[in-house]
């Protein structure tokens, strides 16, 4: 009898430690989950609602965010490639919610690592600056102003019109200059480089 009363106990630890775990488990999946959307989300926003601008020591245009003014009014951020930091105004209304939501990834990121023996974990709050041309790719035509560039970006959400990539982009012209087209945020578009080539077959 004693035996079967020390098997049922040792049963019973089992089976409350793995209830414990598997809930510890379940958890942090929940919360890693919750803060890779709201990083996500967070991050769709600094791009299209501040006028953020690229490195001026490296000309590199992903960066990392690092805060968020009291009044969301500014964001302050990092070059991910030589480290320097830069402070960049909202463009945009509407920045409440942005920092709301940065607060919300600060308290899910504190109740993760209050689950005993969680792993570290770094929220991923890098994004994507509209790059800025360098010498070799500027022609005698004149530059797009910068408060345009940074408008048409918003707009197009930091990626390409035609296919939604995010890589190797490059600001449009809808109408060419050479067809009388202006240079306004009406007819600028962000394209990537395979796009704009295929356009420009075309033309």
């Amino acid at each position: 009898m004693e035996w079967i009363i020390i098997s049922s106990s040792i049963v019973l630890f089992f089976v409350v430690l793995i209830y414990v775990y598997t809930s510890r488990y379940r958890r942090r999946k929940f919360l890693l989950k919750n803060i890779q959307d709201a990083s996500d989300y967070l991050i769709s926003l600094v791009e299209q609602r501040y006028l953020v601008q690229p490195c001026s020591r490296c000309h590199e245009f992903s960066m990392q965010l690092l805060e968020i003014s009291p009044n969301a009014r500014s964001v302050y951020y990092r070059c991910v490639y030589c480290d320097k930091k830069m402070h960049a105004p909202a463009g945009a209304p509407g920045t409440d919610i942005v920092l709301e939501i940065f607060h919300d990834i600060h308290e899910m990121t504190k109740q993760y690592y209050s689950i005993p023996n969680s792993p570290p974990i770094e929220p991923n709050l890098v994004f994507k600056t509209p790059p800025a041309p360098l010498p070799y790719e500027q022609t005698s035509r004149k530059p797009i102003p910068e408060a345009i560039r940074s408008e048409v970006w918003r707009r197009d959400g930091g990626c390409c019109v035609n296919c939604g990539s995010k890589e190797n982009l490059q600001f449009d012209h809808i109408i060419p200059i050479s067809q009388g087209g202006a240079t306004s945020v009406q007819n600028l578009q962000v394209l990537c480089l395979r796009c704009n080539r295929e356009k420009g077959a075309k033309i």
